[in-house]
């Protein structure tokens, strides 16, 4: 086990010659390689999404309102078609809580479809970037939730996170805050 020297987080470099003082997240965002963070006997592998079968792209949004009221907006899509949707109220907490829990939430219903590999999309550039180990986690109560998150995505055979604009994030985002009033 080494510390990576960018994000300073222990990460196993022993099936890795070249760079071995990154951790893959690091390694990607440096050699701009579409390096996927995947176990497989010791091997980590190379995907590209274009090339993942059965890919189902998840747009997840979390709502905070003033009075208190939180709620989570998730939509499936496969091939361009919504296929599954859905909102849901969760637990009172701050807006970066919500977004957490969107993407909980939104891996728990996957593991409920039986979906393996997934893109989500989500306009928290903070969950993004601390999911993807490009930021810190530096408050004790979201680094319950990326922890969760992380045993979670385990489970997938593929996944990937990125950031969208607001703007492309509409439905999950009126669903969110259909839970949350």
């Amino acid at each position: 086990m080494k510390k990576c020297k960018i994000c300073l987080i222990d990460f196993d470099c022993s099936s890795r010659k070249e760079d071995n003082n990154l951790c893959f997240n690091c390694y990607e965002e440096k050699h701009k390689t579409s390096i996927r963070k995947r176990e497989k006997n010791n091997e980590f592998i190379s995907y590209d999404e274009s090339k993942v079968d059965d890919l189902h792209i998840i747009f997840c949004d979390g709502s905070c309102r003033r009075n208190k009221k939180s709620g989570v907006g998730i939509v499936f899509k496969k091939e361009g078609e919504i296929i599954k949707t859905k909102s849901k109220a969760i637990k009172n907490g701050s807006c970066n809580e919500a977004e957490y829990l969107a993407v909980i939430e939104s891996l728990l219903f996957a593991q409920k479809l039986k979906i393996k590999n997934i893109s989500i999309r989500s306009d928290s550039s903070l969950v993004v970037n601390q999911i993807n180990r490009k930021w810190r986690v530096r408050k004790n109560h979201l680094q319950v939730l990326f922890d969760r998150a992380h045993e979670l995505l385990k489970w997938f055979d593929f996944w990937k996170i990125k950031h969208v604009k607001r703007n492309n994030n509409k439905l999950a985002d009126s669903l969110a805050k259909k839970a949350s009033s």
